[in-house]
């Protein structure tokens, strides 16, 4: 799979490749600066909008909840997770 940024107003494209499975869905922290992207194998990938590199991927997620905090770029991000 490939993860598509597209601006619209630009009508440019960056692709991130090697995402895995089928994208479930998308969310973004408040800041804009991070995609976190759920993947069909319950997976999570966080993308960054300013490098379009992938920072992590969270996989075996059980269902349930977990907190996980990652640091990237001196911020420190909490997500919250429940999956099933």
């Amino acid at each position: 799979m490939v993860f598509v940024i597209w601006q619209l107003s630009t009508q440019k494209k960056d692709f991130i490749p090697r995402v895995g499975s089928p994208i479930i869905g998308i969310h973004t922290t408040p800041d804009h600066s991070i995609y976190a992207v759920r993947c069909a194998d319950n997976s999570i990938r966080l993308i960054s909008t300013r490098s379009r590199n992938l920072l992590v991927s969270i996989q075996g997620i059980k269902y349930g909840m977990i907190r996980r905090s990652y640091q990237w770029d001196s911020q420190v991000f909490f997500f919250l997770i429940g999956l099933h």
